[in-house]
């Protein structure tokens, strides 16, 4: 496992890497390409707002209260962070890539990905609002659903999260871990 710092040099190195290697990638969105750190909040037993979660809280990160916050004004002030520029590369020069989000992929999700040029050959996602799978389970269901094993073996996921990094390892797919300081 490689791991890369959110930084526009890191972001044009990345994208030549692709292309000159031909892996295929599978990028996250949350700490990777998008900030949507300002939608975790931690939520008191009665629902009510209590706050942004701390550092020591965002690791355990409370799924019903990033839903509730996640209404079309709140994913608009999703900010873009510099690996995104990785995307922008792969775009202009017709490479293909994929996203694999933890995210419900709803409608305002669909129109900011458009909005910032983020346009995978295909999104795999949450299935619905009652999809509750841990992080790395969805993301090894969903990659196997999608893909033969072998096609995997040619695929390097970008992700925030080691767990999820572990996970796909086992599959074969190559993991680039990006550190986020909310996570």
């Amino acid at each position: 496992m490689k791991t890369l710092k959110n930084t526009s040099k890191a972001a044009q190195e990345l994208a030549s890497a692709i292309m000159q290697s031909g892996l295929i990638s599978v990028w996250d969105l949350d700490g990777v390409l998008l900030d949507a750190s300002h939608r975790q909040a931690v939520f008191s037993e009665d629902h009510h707002t209590l706050g942004l979660c701390t550092a020591e809280q965002i690791g355990t990160l409370n799924l019903e209260a990033y839903r509730a916050l996640s209404t079309p004004e709140n994913i608009a002030q999703d900010k873009s962070m510099a690996l995104i520029e990785a995307i922008h590369i792969l775009n202009a020069n017709n490479v293909p890539y994929y996203v694999c989000t933890a995210r419900v992929l709803c409608r305002s999700t669909k129109n900011l990905l458009k909005a910032r040029g983020i346009n995978p050959v295909w999104i795999m996602a949450r299935a619905g609002e009652h999809d509750r799978r841990r992080d790395d389970h969805l993301k090894v269901t969903n990659l196997q659903a999608r893909f033969s094993a072998q096609a995997l073996r040619s695929m390097v996921l970008i992700d925030d999260n080691k767990r999820n990094l572990t996970a796909v390892q086992t599959l074969g797919l190559k993991a680039v871990h990006v550190p986020f300081h909310a996570h």
